[in-house]
């Protein structure tokens, strides 16, 4: 499933001293890039979509601290450079009038790839 969770907890004074909360998130959001999702720099394109979750404040033995989560989707943009399992993005290709025997979803297929519709968007599965 093209889905991850990522988690990073912060200070007040981390917060502060970052600029913020938005500030917070656009500092966590490059830093994964780096990390987490150094993954999705592979040479292929990809469609990502990211949204942050509402900061949950904790307390702990050093004090308050704030979670911050951000909840990151990603396919693949084109088709073509899709192998089997992996998922493309929704609006990447056109359902033909045909369903997957085993799952009853809809089909379609690029350049002799197919692909099944899931709730996920395309899995190609051949």
């Amino acid at each position: 499933m093209p889905y991850k969770v990522i988690p990073e907890t912060f200070t007040p004074d981390e917060l502060a001293q970052l600029g913020g909360l938005e500030a917070a998130y656009g500092h966590f959001v490059a830093k994964v890039w780096k990390g987490d999702l150094k993954f999705l720099r592979d040479g292929r394109k990809h469609v990502t979509r990211i949204t942050q979750q509402e900061p949950s404040p904790s307390e702990g033995a050093s004090g308050i601290s704030y979670t911050l989560a951000i909840h990151v989707r990603h396919w693949l943009a084109d088709p073509a450079e899709a192998e089997i399992g992996e998922f493309v993005y929704e609006r990447s290709l056109h359902a033909t009038d045909e369903f997957d025997a085993a799952t009853q979803q809809p089909k379609a297929s690029f350049m002799l790839r197919q692909f099944i519709r899931t709730d996920d968007g395309w899995r190609r599965t051949a």
